[in-house]
């Protein structure tokens, strides 16, 4: 890395990435970045669906678990308590892998998770 460069990157890492300015600070980001942070999720688990994406004391779940365990709570939410997009959730949850589903789920729906 270049020591006049600012930036808190290798140089190997910042391919594919673009400058952008927000609030008058340059932040370097994935020029094919997702839409959302499901979409993140869904890219991931059919790249590795059998790696671990979460991991709680003795319980594992893997990329594709995640994204059913995801899934089912979305459709939940939606179809019995009425969770649109741009509703406010609040979880009221210790750091979990159960928070990480809910957190997930809700981003799916476009809602707004309150925590």
């Amino acid at each position: 890395m270049n020591p006049a460069d600012n930036s808190i990157w290798l140089s190997e890492a910042v391919k594919g990435m673009k400058k952008e300015v927000y609030s008058n600070k340059e932040y370097d980001i994935f020029e094919e970045q997702p839409d959302n942070l499901y979409i993140s999720l869904c890219n991931t688990a059919a790249l590795f669906p059998g790696k671990f994406a979460l991991v709680e004391q003795e319980r594992q779940v893997t990329f594709k678990q995640f994204k059913e365990m995801v899934d089912r709570t979305a459709s939940n939410l939606y179809s019995t308590y009425g969770v649109r997009k741009r509703d406010r959730v609040a979880l009221l949850m210790v750091d979990s892998i159960d928070f990480c589903i809910c957190f997930y789920a809700l981003a799916k729906l476009g809602s707004i998770s309150m925590h």
